[in-house]
Formats: C-alpha cells, sequence, structure tokens
C-alpha cells in the first residue's frame, strides 16, 4: 500500500494492484531471493553466516550500497523528509538490487574455484537481509520482526547506525519466515480470494 500513498499527487488504489505487488514483488522477488540465500547458507555452511573471503569490486560496491539503502531509508522516516511512498519505493529497489548482485554470482563455478568469494557473497547477503529487516521495521512490521528472528543478534526493534557485517557463525535460518509466508492458506494480505 505504500507504494501508491498519495504523497503531493492523485493516486489510485486498487486491490487487484495491491495482491499483483503482493505477488510479483513480494512473493516473486523478495520472498525467492531470501529463499535462494537461506537455502545456500544452510546447503554450503551449516546455517551460519560464512567468514568473508576475497572481496571483489562488485563486492566492495554492494557493500556500499547496503550502506546508501540504510541512510536512504532513515531519511525517509525522518521528519524532514518523511515519505512512506520513498520508503517502500526504496525497500523494493534494495531487493532488486540484492537479486542483480545474486544474480551476478555464479555459484556453482565459485564454489570450485573462488570459494572465498563465494563466502563473500552470501555473507554479505546475510548482512543486506539484516540491514532489510532492521529499516522495514516501520513499513512492515510483522515481516521485519519474522525476518530479523530468523537472523541471530538482529532486532527490528532498534535501527541501525551504520551497516555492520553479520559476524561469522551467526545463525542464519530463514525457514519459519519463508515457511509462514509459502502456506497457501496464509495470504500476505491477511484475507483469502473472493
Amino acid at each position: 500500500m505504500g507504494l501508491t500513498r498519495p504523497e503531493g499527487e492523485r493516486t489510485n488504489f486498487t486491490l487487484d494492484a495491491l495482491r499483483r505487488t503482493e505477488n510479483d514483488v513480494f512473493q516473486g522477488i523478495w520472498l525467492n531471493w531470501l529463499d535462494a540465500l537461506h537455502r545456500e547458507i544452510k546447503q554450503d555452511f551449516g546455517g551460519c553466516v560464512p567468514d568473508a573471503g576475497d572481496w571483489a569490486p562488485a563486492d566492495r560496491a554492494f557493500f556500499a550500497w547496503i550502506e546508501i539503502h540504510r541512510a536512504a531509508m532513515e531519511r525517509a522516516y525522518s521528519d524532514d523528509g518523511f515519505s512512506v511512498r520513498r520508503a517502500a519505493a526504496q525497500a523494493c529497489d534494495f531487493v532488486s538490487d540484492c537479486v542483480v548482485y545474486r544474480q551476478a554470482q555464479d555459484y556453482e563455478a565459485a564454489r570450485r574455484l573462488y570459494p572465498a568469494r563465494t563466502r563473500t557473497s552470501l555473507a554479505l547477503q546475510t548482512t543486506a537481509a539484516a540491514i532489510l529487516a532492521q529499516t522495514l521495521a516501520p513499513l512492515m512490521p510483522r515481516f521485519a520482526r519474522t525476518l530479523a528472528r530468523g537472523i541471530d543478534g538482529v532486532s527490528a526493534e532498534t535501527w541501525p547506525t551504520s551497516v555492520r557485517r553479520l559476524a561469522p557463525e551467526t545463525t542464519f535460518d530463514l525457514g519459519p519466515v519463508l515457511g509462514f509466508y509459502a502456506r497457501a492458506d496464509i495470504p500476505v494480505l491477511g484475507q483469502e480470494e473472493a
């Protein structure tokens, strides 16, 4: 709903558009990214955040982008620039960028040839997921709390003042959040189709 909030201009909210956003964006992009990340961490690192290895330029750029996202969300929620619509759009853009970063990694080849880079990529994505949970709390409190519970040491109750990588061996188990939203009888909108 935040994407269509009228802020200085007229917008047209429809339930169909909200459901499309739920299916295409939230489930189709956000949850798919989190599910792929969860599966990689569980399969390769026993459900714990790996220690970062070698950093490629793309990794440094992605880490910087996580901080840019955090700062943009802070501005969107601030007294001076409060905008639910901008916060929602920023969150969508951030997750899309996380997906692009993930897709640029060839995990099958990297596991064999550059395992240190694979660890770095996955460690940075877990950090992105943690920042997403913290910065989404004002906008999507239930989802943010559920996501934060799957990442040891992360709370949706505190605002991150900067981006810090998750410590190696931090438990990263998104199974409960993914299971909750994957159940067909619990749509994100909280109501059954008519």
